[in-house]
């Protein structure tokens, strides 16, 4: 076994794209990016500005997430879907479980301008807590709403520090860029991920 590298089942947590407000369901616009072309990030997000979808992106290990609070039927949520069937993703679930290799910085473009969608304060308060922000500025446009959410096991290849034998620890930056970022961080966003599964919380029900 190459002592630089461990195979290993990670648990994972994702938010579904399915929320609930009013006893109606509403869904989010997802978009996973495969890699680390800065055109393929410029196409997907131009998509989302066309929409009027406001939306957080931020890079990941492989490339990028795409991620819409706003709330939308099912007929506009598949329509969309269309405009992003390039990507080779399945729309329905989104990582949300922090990677050692995830970047720190989170951006914000704020895309839905004059509020054609109702958004969820839900989903921005999720968001920005696990990247350590503040929660968003209140607006009667943003609107609680129940998340969902899926555990599963993801087969992961993690890199391990020579020296130690430990996964490197993660480093957080002093820094960010985006629309609406430069508030007070907050504490990091916790909970137990082994009492999440497959079931509806609200954004109070996490400890």
């Amino acid at each position: 076994m190459n002592p630089e590298k461990s195979t290993q089942y990670v648990k994972t947590l994702g938010l579904n794209t399915t929320t609930i407000y009013d006893d109606e369901t509403y869904f989010f616009l997802f978009a996973d990016i495969d890699t680390k072309d800065s055109s393929m990030l410029e196409k997907v997000l131009n998509i989302f500005n066309n929409h009027h979808l406001s939306c957080y992106h931020y890079e990941t290990s492989k490339g990028y997430h795409v991620i819409s609070p706003c709330l939308l039927h099912v007929r506009l949520w598949l329509k969309f879907q269309k405009d992003l069937s390039f990507l080779d993703y399945r729309f329905d679930t989104i990582r949300i479980s922090k990677r050692f290799d995830d970047k720190p910085d989170l951006y914000f473009n704020h895309f839905n301008k004059h509020f054609r969608h109702l958004e969820s304060k839900s989903f921005h308060n999720l968001i920005r807590n696990i990247y350590k922000y503040s929660e968003i500025e209140p607006n009667e446009n943003y609107i609680n709403t129940t998340l969902s959410f899926t555990q599963y096991m993801q087969l992961k290849l993690q890199p391990l520090d020579a020296s130690s034998g430990r996964l490197p620890s993660y480093r957080n930056l002093n820094h960010s860029y985006g629309m609406e970022l430069n508030s007070m961080r907050k504490k990091h966003f916790t909970c137990d991920i082994s009492k999440i599964e497959n079931y509806m919380y609200s954004i109070g029900d996490f400890p």
